[in-house]
C-alpha cells in the first residue's frame, strides 16, 4: 500500500487523469481551486475550495498534509504556487525565478533577447507607440490555453481585441509579436540531472486566423528534420541549464520559420502539456508521462519504456468554430471505440448542448487518438468515422 500524498492543482478536466491515475496507484489525493463543482475532486480523498494561486494558504495545506509531491499539470497560472511549495518543504518542483520567468511572456521575450536566442520581434503594449509592424500576435503577459492570444492585421483589429486580452492577463500586461510564418511544433518531454532524457516532438495543428488555439498534434512529426530536433534540444537546453531547472518535466511550443528554417521557441514551461499530448505520447511512443510525473513529484520509482520505434498518431480536439449544438448518437461513440483505429475518444458534452468557439483550450468539447499506417489513412478515418458523424449545428 502505497502511503504518500499528492497535491494537485487544479482539479478540471484536463488534470483528472493524473488525479485518477494517483488514486489508482495506492497514493492519497489532495485536490485543490475555486471551482468547488470541477470533476477532479470527486475523485480525490479530500479537496479544498481555495484558489490556486493562494500560495501561503495551500502551503499551509500541504504542510499539514506533509504531502510527499505537489504537482500543476496542464496549467501554468498554479506553477508559482508549486515551486513556492516546493522550495518551502524541499520536495520536488521548479525554482521560483525558473517560473517567473518562463510564465511571463514578457521576460521570456527579454531572457531570450538577453542570451541571443531566437525570439521573434516584439514591443510590450503600454499605449505608446507600437514598435512592431503588422501583422502582429497580440498575447497576454500571464495566462496559458492560448486565451487572449490573437493575430492583428490592422489597427482595427487591434483595437477590438486588445481589452479582451488584457482582461486573460493576471497583471494585465500584453505582448506585441511579429509573426513567424511557419510550421509549428511541440515538444513534450524530460529532465534528468541537467539533460533532455525524453523528446517528443509533433505536429501541432491550430485553430484558423485570427486564433492559434491547438486542435492537434500528430505524432512523430513528419517536418522535424534531425538539424530541427538537435536545434529544439540545444535551445531546451541551455534555457532549462541558465534557469537551474534540472529535474522534471516540460512542454514547448516552436514555430520553424519557412523561409529560413530558423526554430524559434516561442513558449517553453516546467510541466507536463495539455491539449491530450500525455494521450498522445503514450499510443506514439508508449511512454507513461502521467506515471513519471507522479513518481518524479512523490520521489517514488517507475520503470518507463518507449517503444523502438513510434506509431503514426494523431490527437484532433474536438470543438466548433462557432457557437453551436452538438449532435451525435451516444451508441455510435460505444462503436467507435471497438474500431482499432480509433485508440481513445472522449466526448465531454453531451448531444444537444451548447458549445462555446474552440478559440482557446478551454472551449474543447472532447478528444479521439487515431492511428494509422499513413497520415492520409488517419485523415481518410477521421472524415468518414469523427467528422461525418459528431456533428456542430449553427
Amino acid at each position: 500500500m502505497n502511503n504518500k500524498k499528492i497535491l494537485i492543482l487544479p482539479a478540471s478536466i484536463y488534470q483528472l487523469p493524473f488525479i485518477k491515475r494517483a488514486s489508482e496507484d495506492g497514493l492519497f489525493v489532495i485536490t485543490v481551486d475555486n471551482q468547488p463543482e470541477n470533476i477532479g475532486h470527486v475523485f480525490s480523498d479530500i479537496s479544498y475550495n481555495i484558489s490556486t494561486i493562494e500560495y501561503d494558504k495551500i502551503a499551509e495545506i500541504c504542510l499539514d498534509h506533509q504531502v510527499d509531491g505537489i504537482i500543476s499539470p496542464c496549467s501554468d497560472i498554479a506553477l508559482k504556487t508549486v515551486a513556492y511549495v516546493g522550495e518551502k518543504m524541499n520536495i520536488p518542483s521548479p525554482g521560483s525565478y525558473c517560473v517567473e520567468v518562463l510564465t511571463s511572456k514578457i521576460m521570456f521575450r527579454k531572457f531570450q533577447k538577453q542570451h541571443k536566442l531566437n525570439h521573434p520581434e516584439f514591443c510590450v503594449y503600454d499605449d505608446e507607440d507600437i514598435t512592431v509592424s503588422y501583422p502582429f500576435i497580440i498575447k497576454p503577459d500571464r495566462s496559458s490555453g492560448s486565451k487572449g492570444i490573437f493575430v492583428i492585421r490592422t489597427s482595427e483589429e487591434l483595437h477590438l481585441r486588445l481589452e479582451e486580452s488584457m482582461s486573460y492577463s493576471l497583471n494585465g500586461k500584453v505582448i506585441i509579436e511579429k509573426e513567424i510564418y511557419g510550421h509549428h511544433l511541440t515538444a513534450e518531454g524530460t529532465l534528468y540531472n541537467g539533460c533532455i532524457e525524453n523528446l517528443f516532438i509533433s505536429d501541432r495543428i491550430t485553430a484558423p486566423v485570427p486564433y492559434v488555439a491547438t486542435w492537434g498534434h500528430i505524432m512523430p512529426s513528419a517536418y522535424a528534420t534531425q538539424s530541427i530536433i538537435d536545434n529544439v534540444h540545444e535551445q531546451i537546453s541551455f534555457i532549462f541549464n541558465k534557469l537551474q531547472y534540472s529535474n522534471g518535466p516540460f512542454d514547448a511550443d516552436i514555430v520553424v520559420d519557412l523561409t529560413s528554417q530558423q526554430v524559434y521557441i516561442l513558449e517553453v514551461t516546467p510541466r507536463v502539456g495539455g491539449n491530450s499530448l500525455t494521450t498522445l505520447i503514450r499510443y506514439a511512443y508508449g511512454f507513461d508521462m502521467i506515471g513519471y510525473l507522479i513518481a518524479y513529484a512523490t520521489r517514488s520509482s517507475i520503470k518507463t519504456t518507449v517503444f523502438d520505434k513510434p506509431k503514426l498518431t494523431k490527437v484532433k480536439l474536438l470543438g466548433s468554430l462557432y457557437p453551436s449544438i452538438i449532435s451525435y448518437d451516444v451508441k455510435y461513440i460505444d462503436y467507435l471505440k471497438e474500431c482499432p483505429n480509433i485508440k481513445y475518444i472522449n466526448v465531454e458534452y453531451k448531444p444537444g448542448e451548447s458549445v462555446n468557439p474552440f478559440i482557446n483550450g478551454r472551449n474543447r468539447v472532447g478528444e479521439v487518438v487515431i492511428q494509422g499506417s499513413t497520415i492520409e489513412e488517419i485523415n481518410k478515418i477521421e472524415y468518414s468515422l469523427i467528422d461525418s458523424q459528431i456533428k456542430f449545428i449553427k
